[in-house]
């Protein structure tokens, strides 16, 4: 039986499953994105013989965007992912992520690498070598907006800006994104919809939240 939405750490998660019982992949989406940024690989993928589930992720989901930083660690969206696993019955499966959902790809392989048949991680390098690009190259620079989503208040003032937001969508567009995906996006950010996550190492370090719903600043 194909899921419409699973539940994890008291949390409501919403998932696209083709069903079936055939081999399993898991995509997990970008920022600012959703599941539905999958809706023109899945037939692929389904037509080449897989079961695809395309879940919401923490934050994105309206039943699962908890409002304490501490909440959007690495190790539990990796929990969410198995949690969805083990909702469908998968005891092993690939993973496919892009921009953030390949970082929770990366983390979950380090944590549970016998939960997977294999892992594919778009426009995500290994956090190493992320790390490593920081200070060896100028990707820091193209990572700019990272710190800058964790300004007070200046992103949300920015987006909810007519000139600012107008600024960012064609930033998505240029991106790749098409004009109604951008569209999309735009509203998940002003509705507070967006956060990424942190680290369990350190709690603050990049958690952020857009519309109203700042990770960042509040208090646990």
């Amino acid at each position: 039986m194909a899921l419409t939405s699973y539940r994890n750490d008291g949390l409501t998660f919403e998932v696209d499953d083709s069903g079936g019982a055939a081999e399993a992949v898991v995509l997990l989406h970008g920022f600012p994105q959703t599941r539905t940024s999958w809706a023109g690989l899945t037939p692929h993928l389904v037509g080449a013989g897989y079961r695809v589930l395309a879940p919401d992720q923490r934050g994105y989901s309206p039943g699962a965007r908890p409002k304490r930083r501490r909440d959007y660690a690495i190790g539990r969206l990796v929990g969410d992912v198995l949690a969805l696993a083990d909702a469908a019955g998968l005891k092993r499966f690939h993973v496919l992520g892009h921009d953030w959902g390949g970082g929770a790809g990366w983390a979950l392989a380090e944590a549970h690498p016998e939960r997977l048949l294999s892992l594919t991680s778009l426009s995500t390098p290994h956090p190493r070598a992320m790390a490593a690009s920081m200070v060896r190259s100028n990707q820091a620079l193209k990572s700019w907006y990272m710190l800058a989503f964790q300004l007070p208040w200046l992103p949300e003032a920015i987006i909810e800006s007519n000139a600012g937001g107008e600024r960012v969508r064609g930033a998505l567009i240029d991106a790749g994104m098409a004009p109604a995906e951008a569209d999309d996006s735009m509203e998940l950010l002003r509705n507070g919809a967006c956060l990424l996550y942190t680290s369990d190492a350190a709690d603050d370090l990049l958690c952020v939240g857009l519309g109203g719903r700042r990770i960042l600043k509040k208090k646990n």
